[in-house]
């Protein structure tokens, strides 16, 4: 046989087996896809939930990003699909899958401070065991950045309107004490819930020569603001 037969007789045969090397990474792409089943959707903790998924994939070694968002999509819950709709619908031509769980942990799960604030008024033993109780709570505290848990103690102690306008602010621990001391006195000079429990006594009765007389009489609104009130309703003796 010439030798250029003979040299396509190989190239054939390596086309050959190369299809074969294909279809058969084909099949297999298609037998662990198959074989793969996730966890049950947890809206709860979707974190945790992710973590579980991706474990599966990492067991079948299925790294393709569009296979992973596949899976993904087909076993969210129905709420989930809602809140997800535009990306699903709409998919990214990369980095679909990253996107699709951004997304939903940023829909689903609280945010770091609300945690650790869950975190403070935990609820008590309840029917628990003690010792899930507390694997509860370490998996929360576990997920918090660093410094966290403080953040939410030192915010947890301050009055209310000044906790709710710093909540969101992300700077360091030292300017967030600056950023209260200005929030707070830019409120007067003196705690609102101070100037009604130093000026705005609650309602007495004193002895004067062997009869009881009523104290003062204050309307609902200075009872709680004191000399900060806007409105006041008659009768009030402020």
């Amino acid at each position: 046989m010439p030798q250029d037969d003979n040299q396509g007789v190989n190239n054939a045969e390596n086309v050959n087996i190369d299809d074969n090397q294909a279809v058969n990474n084909a099949e297999n792409v298609d037998i662990k896809a198959v074989a793969l089943k996730l966890p049950p959707c947890w809206s709860k903790n979707m974190a945790l939930w992710f973590s579980r998924c991706e474990a599966q994939f990492r067991l079948k070694n299925i790294t393709a990003d569009g296979t992973k968002f596949d899976h993904i999509v087909a076993v969210l819950e129905e709420n989930l699909v809602e809140k997800a709709a535009a990306i699903i619908s709409n998919p990214p031509q990369e980095g679909r899958y990253e996107k699709l769980k951004s997304h939903l942990l940023g829909h689903c799960d609280l945010p770091p401070l609300a945690k650790a604030q869950q975190l403070l008024h935990t609820a008590g033993l309840g029917d628990k065991r003690p010792s899930d109780l507390l694997s509860n709570m370490w998996a929360t505290y576990s997920s918090l950045p660093e410094g966290m848990l403080f953040r939410a103690l030192f915010l947890d102690q301050l009055p209310e309107d000044v906790r709710q306008i710093l909540a969101k602010s992300d700077v360091d621990i030292h300017q967030l004490g600056q950023d209260a001391d200005n929030t707070y006195f830019s409120r007067g000079k003196e705690n609102p819930i101070s100037a009604v429990r130093g000026s705005v006594p609650k309602n007495k009765t004193t002895k004067k020569g062997g009869s009881f007389s009523k104290g003062p009489q204050y309307c609902k609104f200075h009872r709680r603001w004191g000399m900060d009130a806007r409105q006041c309703v008659q009768p009030c003796s402020f």
